[in-house]
């Protein structure tokens, strides 16, 4: 699969990132990263710290728990006694008065 980016690939090697994220619409996912020999020599895809941001992270007030949910791939050593989940779910419910395991569902 062609992987396009917004940034050249030669950019992304120079700057070598710890981590990469994927914009949750992407028509790529991080494995389609993690398994081109081209990208190889970045540290995120050689430690696997690439992912693909979930769908539900359009512009919106979702963005809030998005941005906590990068916080916790970027930094797990941080976030290994926070339950991330059962946050974004409490936040859905106080924003959205529904529950984000049930949006879950429906988007899966």
């Amino acid at each position: 699969m062609d992987i396009i980016t917004d940034i050249p690939i030669e950019q992304i090697i120079s700057v070598n990132p710890d981590v990469i994220f994927i914009w949750g619409y992407a028509k790529f996912e991080a494995q389609d990263i993690l398994d081109n020999s081209q990208w190889k020599n970045i540290k995120a895809v050689r430690e696997g710290r690439v992912y693909k941001v979930p769908d539900w992270s359009t512009w919106s007030p979702r963005h809030s728990a998005v941005t906590l949910w990068m916080a916790a791939k970027t930094y797990p050593e941080y976030f290994k006694d926070i339950d991330i989940e059962k946050i974004i779910d409490t936040f859905y419910r106080k924003v959205f008065g529904i529950s984000y395991f049930k949006v879950k569902q429906i988007e899966n």
